[in-house]
């Protein structure tokens, strides 16, 4: 008789590098979104009622920040990579609160565009707001590969502890 698929906990623990492989990939598909976040919130990317523009006369400082912000995404993801299990762990983290704000973030713009924004403007193009949520919502889906891998991580931690 050939063995189950699922032979009980070894198996469900035991988590293909293959598989982590994708999900960090996955996990990975959001960035290019989160970082242009804090330049669109800093002021440095203007959503008007038909595309998407650059705002030229912006202050040094608000594009200084948003530069900032985007690199502590940057950060926090490439942490997710990291072979120590602490910086991984502190990577999830942060990581996991930059999905939920940008998760957020890009649902608010998109309805503020789709209605015109708080000046009561004309409305914004569909397929900017089509992007704008298509964001939101990958941030949102990003979540269920990073709990993945925190899972794993964390039962492989347990499993080394109890054999020592």
């Amino acid at each position: 008789m050939p063995p189950a698929a699922d032979s009980g906990p070894a198996m469900a623990t035991s988590s293909p590098p293959r598989q982590e492989l994708l999900w960090r990939l996955l996990l990975m598909l959001p960035v290019p979104y989160l970082c242009w976040l804090p330049f669109r919130a800093g002021g440095s990317i203007k959503l008007d009622g038909e595309d998407l523009a650059l705002v030229s006369a912006q202050s040094l400082v608000s594009v200084t920040h948003a530069g900032i912000l985007a690199a502590v995404v940057v950060g926090f993801a490439a942490a997710v990579w990291a072979p120590r299990l602490g910086l991984r762990i502190a990577g999830y983290t942060g990581y996991s609160l930059a999905l939920g704000v940008g998760f957020a973030t890009g649902g608010l713009l998109t309805v503020v565009n789709q209605f015109g924004g708080l000046a009561g403007e004309p409305a914004g193009t569909l397929p900017v707001s089509v992007g704008l949520g298509a964001g939101a919502l990958c941030c949102a889906l990003a979540l269920m590969p990073l709990a993945a891998l925190l899972v794993a991580d964390l039962r492989r931690s347990r499993r080394s502890q109890d054999e020592r």
